[in-house]
C-alpha cells in the first residue's frame, strides 16, 4: 500500500486466507484502491467483498483460498 500511501489514494487491503505453496503456508490477500475523495467507495467495495467471500464460503465454494480473514 506504500504507494497509496505517498500519493494520498484511498486504498485497503483483506485478507482472503491462506495457500500451500512450496512446502508453506502463504497468505493470500485482496487489494482495492480508489481514485481521489474515493474513501467512502472504497471502504463499501470492501465491506461488500468481505460479505460476498464469506457467503461464497458458506455455501463450500470451491477454489477459494483454504482459511478466512482472521483480526491481527
Amino acid at each position: 500500500t506504500l504507494p497509496f500511501n505517498v500519493s494520498g489514494l484511498p486504498a485497503l487491503t483483506l485478507p482472503m486466507g491462506w495457500v500451500e505453496a512450496a512446502g508453506a503456508s502463504l497468505p493470500v490477500g485482496l487489494m482495492l484502491a480508489g481514485g481521489p475523495d474515493a474513501d467512502a467507495r472504497v471502504l463499501a467495495l470492501g465491506a461488500w467483498a468481505e460479505h460476498a467471500l464469506a457467503t461464497l464460503r458458506a455455501a463450500g465454494s470451491a477454489g477459494l483460498p483454504a482459511g478466512g480473514a482472521s483480526a491481527t
